[in-house]
């Protein structure tokens, strides 16, 4: 029989094959007793496992198992089992813990590629007996199947002798490599390994073949891969190697096989390459170009099922090149039973004469057929010379048959094409005689003829157009359409809104331009072909039509949200209409028709997008509809909460109280609960929202209110409040209330005039009430109006008052419409200690029936709570200075008080009644009215910072505005204590908080890490930071933090270490000197530092610089002073005082000098001229004015100066000095 898949390797006689072990066979077990010599002093029973194969190879050990006693009989059991040695080979992974049963004991059962295998676990191997037989012969063929995923060295089967290294052959795989081995081969290479691939841990087959004398072939899976030198040696016989073979393993161990073989051969001939791969492939064929001179090998197999003896299979072959007489075929089949080839040699004589097709053309003959015709050919053999010519249609695309065969002497035919309409096909003719099938001729092209549209149809209407469509009636999408219209049914006038040449394919189009209420007539035509190929274009005889009117015009429709859960929907009337339909958006359903022009839908969703649609008709037609949309209002949230309340940031969490998902909140932010000053507004997606950039340990308040689709709140007043929280205190970061001043807006403040314009005839309200002070004159004989002149220190300009008649500053009436509690301030400067009686200082209502005055009475300031009620100064007036003057009326107590620089200055009035309330009388400054009404009681001096409050000061709240007119120094708490921050009374114009930290780098307050890290690594050029120096400052007013321009420059003094007053700042090296200190405040906004004004009080070890608004600010020094004396430099030299020149200078200069010590000044004689010192306050400098010890002028020469360090050290340089 013959063997046509991968075959199993062949058996041939044993004297060709010496060894073949396919491991399907049973492993026997044997027992022998052992003598003590081996059984460490006792008897001991051996089990040994042999494998021998079928057909008769040497059987193989595969494993020894070994139990000892104790009574050194092996017949008895007593002790028995008690030292069981662990199994060698591969039958067995481990010893059983009692002795096998001897005899038959099949133990293979890995699957192998035939059969079972012998699975090898690197620690196992395989032995058979030496024999002689075992000794190779000159050639030989080694083959094996394995299967292994090892790396490194794997022996499959070895034979050599450890007491006679230099002999030995085998075969084993090198890290996926195939390895030969032989002795014999040390003239070349004994030690070979070609090829790759074989550890993938699949199944390989691999052969050795060694042809004495020429070379050593390796063949992986039935191919050659390689070959390498085979030396001409003799045979193994002449020297035996007298040792046992192993497989799996060398003899000497450290080679071990990991993973499976099956079906190991050894043969004493020499394999050819057809044999190895007939053994591999089952069978296969070669093929000769040049007569059997040489042939090619392809790998194949045989169809039509497996031949056996006395049949025949067919096997159809595609020669790689047209058959000649030259070629040869070979094709073999390996015999099931043994090695051996069944070969069978073919020759093969071709006439390669074709005929040649005829040129083929189509017509289309409808919609769904084409005919085919051509003429006879020019070359072919026609019967009764070929038993039949036929023709045959091919497909241009997919290659196949067409119709079946078209017998001569026919010469077209008819092809029905199924499918739609307008379908191309491309086809090729051949020609088929006794020489063969003739090459296929041009391709024909034809579409079918296309379907003419039907439905015509139109779907919308509007005043100048018309949206039409048409049915393609089965045409496919790429068939063109062809559409005309007239006003007069084609009788004169056409327009062709679609040509041939618009490749037009839609079944949808739009006419434009149409006027309104005309009839307008279509036809609609298809063509065959399509746009991207010159085929087709032939129009089809009918057409699809209709007519249409055109419609009114399109109403304009709004949608309103009346609630929740109702819209209002309106629409403009149409000229023309006789009524109007109302669709809903996404459904088209209708919601209303008739002549109304508004229509309400109630029983809607919660925050829910509705779109509309309207159209007018008229009797005969319908407009284009107008379209809108709206949204319902939103549910306000619910279940406000506060959680997660950090350094400087918070969540807020809330319900959405049914409101779906892509609702939008707007959450409010303040830091009173009345939301007077909002800081932050933030519009929310979700139902929770984490804060940040909040301050430490400060108060927040906040509210949340739903928005729907058109960000239309649900309802405008539906805030949702959370409960009041505080974010956590930074211990770092102090708080700091700014004090008082004129400048800061206070609770319950109604008239503030600060008088800073510097000129012109107003001064503006500061209350925010928008009561401006008018400067004027009261009467027509005024000679003088007020001025502006110089203020208070630090308060800016004054009103300043002439003392003539007439002369007033003027206010509105309207905030002073009260008559309970009162407070009036202002700072007063008297030219002159003789002020007339009732002089005005600000004063509302008629003398004798005042609402309240500050006045000047009997040379004292006075407050006039109301008529007969005053409290009068115990002290004169004293000229030409400032006072600050304040009047209390507390209307609880019944009590007005008058204070003068910040305490009771006179007695209290008592028993004072409420305030009276002079309807529409103006209050005044610097003058007021008598009995009649005139202005007849001038000032004559200046007024400043003027302020009425509607409510009663207390005596610490006076104190502290007048403390506040002046610069006021703000000294945080520990531990940012050593921060001072000086505020002129117009810092701020509202009261202001003052947060500070001397530690911005691990507790910012406002400022970004890596802003902080940017500026820290942008240092100003040549300077040093001094340590501890940094600090942010941020002042919140409003809730806010204040980052605008204070009214004044302000001063920040930050100190600075000099633990021994040397003018050296501690703990920098190299020095820095502190009263080269200078002040930088960091500018965020372009990463740069910013020098300020500096002054550096050494007596306190502060820097104080002077700055227009707060930021974080640092000290800087440049590094003047050197840590040796390698730096120091003196200049000019020479040294040529008073010529007016480059080397002129007041002095001789030395800089770069260490901290302290000494210069002398020697001529070149060496005389002592002077001596010089230098300390920590010369900031690393020296000077010399060129003056001896004795106060005389030194003369022009050369001189050395001696530098010296107290640190130790000297150095010497010259200079000169020309006169």
């Amino acid at each position: 029989g013959l063997r046509v898949t991968p075959a199993r390797m062949g058996v041939g006689t044993m004297s060709t094959t010496r060894a073949l072990w396919r491991f399907d066979g049973g492993v026997s077990v044997s027992m022998e007793c052992t003598t003590s010599g081996g059984c460490n002093g006792f008897n001991c029973l051996r089990y040994t496992y042999t494998y021998t194969d079928a057909n008769g190879s040497d059987p193989m050990l595969v494993g020894r198992c070994r139990y000892e006693n104790s009574s050194g009989d092996c017949s008895t059991s007593s002790g028995l089992y008690s030292s069981r040695l662990p199994p060698m080979g591969l039958a067995i992974s481990s010893c059983p813990v009692s002795p096998p049963a001897t005899g038959a004991n099949t133990l293979f059962t890995t699957s192998g590629q035939f059969g079972s295998a012998g699975t090898f676990t690197g620690v196992n191997s395989g032995s058979v007996a030496y024999s002689a037989t075992w000794d190779r012969p000159e050639s030989y063929t080694l083959s094996a199947w394995i299967q292994t995923s090892g790396a490194s060295s794997q022996t499959i089967l070895s034979h050599e002798n450890p007491l006679q290294p230099e002999q030995y052959w085998g075969f084993g795989l090198v890290d996926g490599s195939l390895r030969h081995f032989d002795s014999r081969d040390s003239a070349a290479d004994p030690d070979v390994s070609l090829g790759s691939g074989l550890t993938d841990g699949a199944w390989h087959k691999v052969d050795v073949v060694r042809v004495n004398g020429s070379k050593r072939y390796f063949y992986i899976d039935g191919v050659q891969i390689g070959n390498t030198v085979a030396t001409s040696t003799d045979s193994f016989a002449a020297h035996p190697i007298s040792s046992a073979v192993f497989v799996g393993d060398s003899s000497a161990g450290g080679e071990a096989f990991v993973g499976d073989i099956d079906e190991i051969r050894v043969m004493d001939s020499a394999l050819s390459a057809d044999d190895l791969m007939l053994e591999y492939q089952g069978t296969f064929h070669k093929y000769s170009s040049d007569a059997g001179v040489s042939y090619t090998t392809t790998a194949a197999s045989f169809v039509g099922g497996p031949p056996s003896n006395g049949t025949t299979a067919t096997w159809t072959y595609t020669p790689a090149e047209t058959g000649t007489s030259n070629s040869r075929w070979i094709f073999l089949a390996q015999s099931t039973q043994t090695s051996s080839a069944i070969k069978t040699p073919l020759l093969l004589t071709l006439d390669s004469s074709l005929p040649i097709a005829p040129t083929l053309s189509g017509a289309a003959n409808g919609t769904n057929s084409i005919d085919w015709s051509w003429g006879l050919p020019s070359n072919f053999c026609p019967p009764p010379g070929s038993g039949s010519v036929y023709y045959e249609l091919i497909d241009a695309v997919g290659g196949g048959v067409i119709g079946g065969s078209i017998v001569y002497p026919l010469l077209t035919t008819n092809e029905t094409v199924s499918g739609s309409p307008n379908q191309l096909r491309s086809r090729h003719l051949r020609v088929t005689d006794v020489w063969g099938t003739s090459p296929l001729s041009n391709s024909a092209t034809v579409y079918t003829e296309a379907n003419p549209p039907s439905l015509f149809s139109v779907a919308t209407v509007s005043t100048g157009g018309a949206a039409i469509s048409w049915n393609a009636n089965s045409n496919p999408s790429y068939t063109r359409y062809e559409a005309t219209y007239s006003p007069d049914n084609f009788t004169a006038t056409t327009s062709t809104r679609l040509a041939l040449s618009d490749n037009f394919t839609q079944t949808t189009t739009n006419l434009t331009g149409l006027s309104p209420g005309t009839t307008y007539y279509v036809r609609i035509r298809a063509f065959n072909g399509r746009s991207s190929d010159f085929y087709g274009g032939t129009r089809s005889a009918s057409f699809a039509g209709g007519s249409f009117v055109t419609a009114p015009s399109a109403p304009v429709l709004t949608g309103t949200p009346l609630s929740n859960s109702s819209v209002r929907w309106d629409w403009t009337p149409q000229t023309g209409a006789s009524g109007y339909s109302l669709y809903d958006g996404p459904t088209g359903a209708l919601m209303a028709t008739g002549g109304l022009v508004t229509f309400t839908s109630a029983t809607l969703s919660v925050n829910t997008r509705y779109d509309a649609q309207v159209e007018a008709f008229s009797t005969s037609a319908t407009g284009a509809r107008g379209s809108a949309f709206t949204y319902t209002l939103a549910n306000p949230p619910l279940s406000p909460t506060v959680s997660q309340m950090y350094f400087s940031s918070g969540t807020l969490t809330w319900g959405a109280n049914g409101n779906p998902t892509d609702t939008f909140y707007e959450v409010s932010v303040a830091t009173g609960p009345t939301y007077g000053v909002v800081i932050a507004t933030l519009s929310v997606a979700g139902t929770t929202i984490t804060l940040s950039n909040l301050l430490p340990g400060t108060s927040y308040y906040a509210r949340v209110r739903a928005y729907n689709g058109l960000q239309v709140p649900a309802p405008a007043a539906s805030f949702v409040v959370f409960s009041a929280t505080s974010t956590r205190s930074d211990p770092a970061i102090t708080i700091s209330s700014a004090p008082s001043s004129p400048y800061v807006s206070q609770n319950g403040l109604v008239g503030s005039w600060q008088f800073d314009e510097g000129g012109g005839l107003t001064s503006n309200d500061g209350s925010g009430n928008g009561n401006t002070a008018q400067f004027g004159c009261t009467a027509y004989s005024c000679a003088s109006t007020p001025t502006f002149a110089a203020g208070p220190p630090g308060l800016g300009t004054s009103a300043s008052f002439a003392g003539l008649s007439y002369g007033a500053v003027s206010l509105s009436s309207m905030p002073f419409a009260f008559t309970d509690d009162l407070s009036v301030e202002a700072w007063v400067y008297p030219q002159t200690a003789s002020q007339q009686d009732q002089t005005g200082i600000i004063a509302r209502g008629l003398q004798g029936g005042e609402d309240f005055a500050l006045d000047v009475f009997s040379g004292r300031l006075r407050f006039l709570a109301t008529p007969g009620y005053a409290a009068l100064a115990d002290a004169l007036l004293s000229a030409g200075t400032w006072i600050h003057a304040v009047g209390v009326y507390d209307s609880a107590a019944a009590t007005a008080k008058l204070y003068l620089n910040g305490v009771v200055a006179a007695p209290v009035a008592t028993g004072v009644p409420a305030r009276t309330n002079s309807t529409n009388r103006t209050p005044s400054i610097g003058n007021r009215q008598d009995a009649s009404g005139n202005y007849i009681f001038p000032f004559y001096g200046r007024i400043d910072a003027v302020r009425v409050l509607h409510r009663a000061l207390t005596d610490s709240e006076v104190l502290a505005d007048y403390q506040g007119s002046f610069v006021s120094t703000v000294t945080p708490p520990s531990p940012n204590s050593g921060v001072l921050v000086g505020l002129p009374p117009n810092a701020f114009s509202a009261p202001a908080q003052i947060y500070v930290s001397a530690d911005p780098v691990g507790h910012p307050i406002r400022i970004l890490p890596a802003t902080l890290a940017a500026g820290l690594a942008s240092t100003p050029a040549g300077l040093t930071l001094a340590p501890g120096s940094i600090v942010e400052i941020v002042p919140i007013v409003g809730g806010l933090p204040f980052t605008a321009s204070l009214g004044s420059s302000a001063t920040v003094s930050i100190p600075y270490a000099d633990a021994d007053a040397d003018n050296l700042i501690d703990g920098v090296l190299p020095p820095l000197s502190a009263s080269a200190l200078s002040m930088y405040a960091l500018n965020t906004t372009v990463n740069r530092w910013e020098a300020l004004p500096t002054a550096v009080d050494a007596a306190q070890r502060r820097a104080v610089g002077l700055t227009p608004h707060f930021s974080v600010f640092a000290l800087f020094a440049p590094s003047t002073v050197g840590t040796n004396l390698s730096g120091v430099r003196v200049y000019p030299v020479p040294w040529k005082p008073g010529s007016g020149g480059r080397f002129d200078a007041v002095a001789l200069n030395f800089d770069h000098l260490p901290s302290s010590g000494r210069i002398r000044i020697l001529t070149m004689a060496g005389e002592h001229v002077v001596d010089l010192r230098y300390d920590g306050a010369s900031a690393g400098a020296a000077t010399w004015n060129g003056r001896t010890q004795h106060g005389r002028l030194a003369a022009s020469g050369v001189y050395y100066a001696k530098i010296e360090s107290d640190a130790g050290g000297s150095v010497i340089v010259k200079f000169a000095v020309e006169k």
